[in-house]
């Protein structure tokens, strides 16, 4: 049996074209609230007195909100016409995974633009504040230092925005599509 909801059927004509428009909608709306993020760290940070309670505050709520978006996405197929109720945990899958990859592409576009032209200075601040807490200790922890400052570049962001996001998807996405999966 094939799955009516596959992304290769949609694109021969399948009877669920509500997957792609649910894919560029919630991941539309992931990247928004991305760049929203990325906007109030912005201004609310201040490089020379790091906050890891902020930081862990910001983690937690982009989680809560990225597996209420994953969640409501899914449930738009699952509850679609086209579906009466169910749903393949390899549809919500590519639904929440898809999702979740608009959302990265936009909010780390925005994040390198952000870094490179609106607010270059805010990196510059944290990548010589690593470096002068590297000045004085040994010979490893300053290579440590070293490396995890070169992260503190536009392209160092990018890229590594570009490799976690995807990975980070994938696994909320799947662990969310198990949950509302309906056979």
């Amino acid at each position: 049996m094939t799955d009516v909801n596959s992304l290769d059927n949609m694109n021969q004509g399948g009877e669920n074209p509500d997957i792609k428009n649910t894919i560029l909608k919630y991941g539309g709306i992931l990247g928004l609230i991305g760049i929203i993020t990325v906007m109030v760290n912005g201004l609310l940070s201040d490089p020379s007195n790091p906050s890891q309670m902020g930081g862990m505050l910001n983690s937690c709520g982009s989680l809560i909100i990225t597996i209420a978006i994953y969640v409501f996405a899914i449930k738009s197929i699952r509850d679609s016409e086209f579906n009466a109720g169910k749903i393949s945990l390899g549809t919500g899958f590519k639904v929440a995974f898809l999702a979740g990859l608009v959302g990265t592409v936009i909010q780390v576009l925005f994040t390198y633009l952000y870094n490179t032209v609106i607010n270059p200075s805010m990196l510059a601040a944290a990548k010589d504040l690593m470096d002068a807490a590297a000045e004085g200790t040994d010979e490893n922890a300053a290579g440590m230092m070293s490396f995890m400052s070169s992260f503190f570049s536009a392209k160092g962001q990018l890229i590594m925005g570009l490799v976690i996001g995807p990975i980070f998807s994938a696994i909320i996405g799947i662990i969310v599509a198990a949950i509302m999966k309906r056979d």
